[in-house]
């Protein structure tokens, strides 16, 4: 009779020595995903040799990587929640200084000069547009960037987005004039300040190709374009207020 060393374990009895090697020798990510462990394991001491594995050194790289990661995380947190209470603090700003506009033309010149709203939120250029039409009658347009019919909707993409934010790209000379070529990223806002008046368009553009891109959030720059509306029909009669 042949020996045997598969002999029945007695009942309760936990994995051999040999069955708990060869399953981390299948397993080789288990102590990766089950970290706890390493608290309840005892290293040995490191001893040099072909067959000796410093566990004790394999286990303090494991941890100082671990730590490492939880710093990096910690510190990106850190700084995208300093940089997001700045942008707020900026949009604040902004809203207060559309609110002070004791006029039209003062409200067009804080959105249009280098001075104004592009200087508060740190941008390249800040532009209010309109499309051309008669049915803007006497409203004093310097400062306003006036495009021909049909092109706020070509540059929403042809349909009736609210919102277009593109990254990497040279800047449309129709709405940032002279500053084009230095506008890399772009958020484009649709403005409906009342019925029977044209599209209108509040753009922002930014030296940074990746100040705006598709995949941010829009909340803050919806908000603000939502303030720019109002504080334009303050100034444009009863037929826009009642928008």
């Amino acid at each position: 009779m042949g020996l045997r060393s598969d002999k029945a374990k007695p009942k309760g009895a936990g994995p051999s020595p040999e069955e708990v090697k060869s399953f981390l020798a299948a397993n080789p990510e288990f102590l990766v995903t089950n970290v706890d462990l390493f608290e309840r394991l005892v290293a040995p001491s490191a001893v040099s040799g072909d067959q000796v594995l410093d566990l004790q050194q394999f286990m303090i790289s494991r941890l100082q990587a671990h730590v490492r990661n939880l710093k990096d995380v910690q510190r990106e947190m850190i700084e995208a929640s300093s940089v997001n209470s700045l942008v707020l603090a900026q949009v604040h700003q902004v809203v207060l200084s559309l609110l002070d506009a004791r006029s039209f033309e003062q409200l067009v010149e804080y959105i249009a000069a280098p001075s104004g709203l592009s200087k508060t939120v740190a941008l390249t250029s800040a532009v209010l547009c309109i499309e051309e039409s008669p049915l803007w009658g006497s409203v004093p347009l310097r400062g306003i960037s006036v495009l021909e019919k049909g092109a706020i909707d070509r540059m929403m993409g042809g349909g009736l987005e609210s919102l277009r934010l593109s990254a990497h790209i040279v800047g449309n000379k129709a709405i940032f004039g002279p500053l084009a070529p230095a506008v890399r990223s772009e958020a484009l806002v649709r403005l409906i300040i009342a019925p029977d008046l044209p599209p209108a368009l509040l753009a922002l553009g930014a030296a940074n190709a990746e100040q705006f891109h598709p995949e941010q959030g829009s909340d803050l720059l919806e908000f603000l374009a939502h303030v720019v509306e109002r504080a334009l029909r303050r100034w444009l009669g009863e037929g826009a207020r009642a928008l």
